[in-house]
C-alpha cells in the first residue's frame, strides 16, 4: 500500500501523511527525517505503514499526556513566529541596500539573507525536535540583539542626533524580537506543565526517529 505524487506536490503529501497539522516545512522535515520515503521515476512514495504508527504514536501521546496536542500547536505557532520576526528583520536590511542603487550589494544581503535565516532555523529546529532544556538556547540570539540595543542603539538614542525613521524601526525589531525570544524560552521552561509536555513531545520524537532508522535498515537498497 503506497501513495505516490508528482514532486511539485511533495509539501502537500507530506504534510498529509504525517500529520494533517503540521505546517508544510515541519512536515517534509519530519518525513525525511522518519524516512520510509522512496524515489523513483521522478516521483515520490511513503509507506502507509509507517504513516499509521506516526500517527498512532502521537494518538497515544495525547490521551497519555492531557493537554499534549493544544501544547504542541501552540508551541509550533510560537516558532513560526520566531521565524517570522527573523525574516522580517532580513526584509527590512534588504530594503535599505535596494534603496542604495547597488546591485552588489543588494546580492550579498540576500546571500546574508539566506545565511542568516538558516542558523535561527536550526535553532528553531533544535527546539521543536528537543526537550524544554533546549529553548534555552533561544537566549543566545537573545543576549546578542540586547547587547547590539543596549551598546549601539540606545547611546545613538541619547546622542541627541536625527536618524532615518528605518534606523528606529531596525531597533524596535531588534528590541522586541529579543523580549520574544525571552519569553518563548521563558513559557517553555518555567511552568513546571509545559516543561513535562516538552518531555513528552521530545519522547515521541525520538521514537520515531528511531523507528525510522530501524525501517531504513531493513528496506533493501536499490
Amino acid at each position: 500500500r503506497l501513495v505516490n505524487c508528482d514532486k511539485i506536490w511533495i509539501v502537500f503529501l507530506c504534510k498529509k501523511q504525517i500529520d494533517p497539522k503540521l505546517s508544510p516545512a515541519l512536515a517534509i522535515f519530519g518525513a525525511i527525517c522518519y524516512s520510509n520515503i522512496k524515489i523513483a521515476n521522478g516521483r515520490v512514495w511513503i509507506g502507509m505503514e509507517f504513516r499509521e504508527e506516526v500517527l498512532a504514536a502521537w494518538r497515544q501521546a495525547y490521551e497519555d499526556n492531557p493537554g499534549l496536542e493544544s501544547f504542541k500547536s501552540r508551541k509550533k505557532a510560537l516558532l513560526w513566529g520566531v521565524m517570522g520576526l527573523f525574516a522580517l528583520q532580513k526584509l527590512v536590511a534588504l530594503f535599505i541596500l535596494g534603496g542604495t542603487g547597488s546591485t552588489a550589494a543588494l546580492i550579498s544581503g540576500l546571500f546574508g539573507a539566506v545565511v542568516g535565516l538558516a542558523i535561527p532555523g536550526i535553532f528553531v529546529l533544535a527546539v521543536w525536535r528537543g526537550n524544554w532544556r533546549f529553548s534555552l538556547a533561544f537566549l543566545l540570539p537573545a543576549a546578542y540583539l540586547l547587547f547590539d540595543v543596549l551598546g549601539n542603539g540606545l547611546p545613538a538614542l541619547t546622542s541627541g542626533d536625527s536618524y532615518y525613521p528605518v534606523f528606529y524601526l531596525i531597533l524596535g525589531l531588534e528590541a522586541f524580537l529579543a523580549l520574544y525570544l525571552i519569553g518563548v524560552t521563558l513559557w517553555l521552561s518555567v511552568p513546571q506543565r509545559n516543561r513535562e509536555l516538552g518531555d513528552a513531545m521530545n519522547r515521541v520524537n525520538e521514537y520515531l526517529i528511531h523507528r525510522s532508522k530501524e525501517i531504513a535498515a531493513q528496506t533493501p537498497k536499490r
